[in-house]
């Protein structure tokens, strides 16, 4: 009798636990990414691929580039880089050399952003650059969920074989005392 009720106490237990942090997951989405994907960087990416779609549109409907840096900054969670890239352009910088040193676009990009920019065709260039960013951001969630992917198959594994122990583990003190 004691033997068989302690399995079933742990087997509940280890039941109990992650389902609990479960539910605390889905009841607050935003804190778990905020936890948990905190420092992989797909944050960050994709912040950077909304910020320049944003800038794309705005360019595209005819803004000038610290108008559409302020569209951008409310969709930023962190608008202190959007707004030292104002400080940058208000100060005669180019667009792409004030976002290069914001950390928003690489130099790279920001070479070609000026490029278009003084062709007249910043704002395609803008969001050729936003779809680029928005596939690296895609391509950094992929990676982490691929290596999320083993951990959690493996946790319901064991989840299961302790289903399965603690329902065989009666039945098979039943069948031995028969």
């Amino acid at each position: 009798g004691g033997w068989i009720s302690s399995h079933i106490v742990i087997s509940l237990l280890l039941l109990a636990i992650p389902a609990a942090a479960a539910a605390f997951c889905l009841s607050d989405l935003d804190g778990f990414a905020r936890v948990f994907l905190k420092n992989t960087g797909w944050r960050r990416a994709s912040e950077r691929a909304n910020a320049v779609s944003a800038m794309a549109l705005a360019m595209r409907a005819g803004a000038d580039a610290d108008d559409a840096v302020r569209t951008a900054l409310p969709l930023c969670g962190d608008p202190a880089p959007l707004e030292k890239c104002l400080e940058l352009t208000g100060g005669g910088q180019s667009l792409g050399a004030a976002l290069a040193q914001c950390g928003i676009l690489d130099p790279a990009h920001a070479r070609l952003l000026d490029a278009g920019v003084q062709s007249g065709s910043g704002d395609v260039v803008m969001e050729r650059l936003g779809r680029e960013l928005d596939k690296a951001a895609t391509r950094k969630l992929e990676g982490l969920l691929s290596s999320v992917e083993p951990a959690l198959v493996t946790l319901m594994a064991l989840m299961t074989g302790f289903i399965l122990l603690s329902v065989m583990s009666p039945m098979a003190a039943l069948i031995s005392a028969v």
